[in-house]
């Protein structure tokens, strides 16, 4: 239901922008990202994942806090997805796509389908990169 009621929220958004380009997006809140050159965003339902080109993955709470960290498996994080149970990890250097639990810890891994994997997302059923 809350994805639902977020897509609908961005699908309202999109059109009333389209509709009057004067109106412009209210930031509500923001803070810096804990590492450098944050490349992925996860939410898990509690808690926001954000992983780093060369940096570790870490665990924040909604205001930015890091709750906790870890070394990605591969040197060079550019995507991050969460499906539900697990973090997916994709890594441009190596071009491999890690499942992790969010510990950190490998559950599996695969060869990416193209030679810069990044930009995960998971939809329910599917991993796209």
């Amino acid at each position: 239901m809350i994805k639902k009621t977020f897509i609908i929220f961005l699908l309202f958004s999109f059109v009333s922008a389209s509709i009057n380009r004067n109106i412009l997006a209210e930031v509500i809140d923001s803070f810096d990202s804990p590492g450098e050159n944050p490349t992925g965003l996860a939410y898990d339902g509690e808690y926001l994942w954000n992983a780093g080109y060369f940096g570790k993955i870490y665990k924040m709470d909604t205001t930015g806090n890091v709750v906790d960290s870890f070394e990605p498996p591969g040197n060079g994080s550019t995507g991050l997805t969460y499906d539900g149970t697990y973090l997916w990890n994709a890594d441009a250097l190596i071009r491999k796509i890690y499942k992790l639990d969010t510990e950190g810890n490998i559950i599996d891994s695969f060869d990416a389908p193209g030679e810069y994997p990044a930009g995960l997302a998971y939809d329910g059923e599917y991993l796209w990169n």
